[in-house]
């Protein structure tokens, strides 16, 4: 569940974590996050992206997704 979640979040870098909390707890585009961290919203694309990858990869490596 959540905890798991959050477990996984520690695995990641300070940015990539803000920028997941902003794209998915505060619900921003990537425009908004661009603007707000002086990211390029490509940059922004390409950090949750990979950010994303990892979680996928650390959930699936405790085996709380298949």
């Amino acid at each position: 569940g959540i905890g798991l979640m959050r477990l996984s979040l520690e695995t990641l870098d300070d940015r990539s974590r803000e920028l997941i909390r902003l794209k998915f707890h505060d619900d921003l585009s990537y425009k908004d996050i661009a603007a707000r961290t002086g990211l390029t919203t490509g940059n922004v694309g390409f950090i949750l992206h990979h950010a994303l990858k990892t979680l996928a990869a650390e959930l699936a490596k405790t085996g709380a997704m298949p």
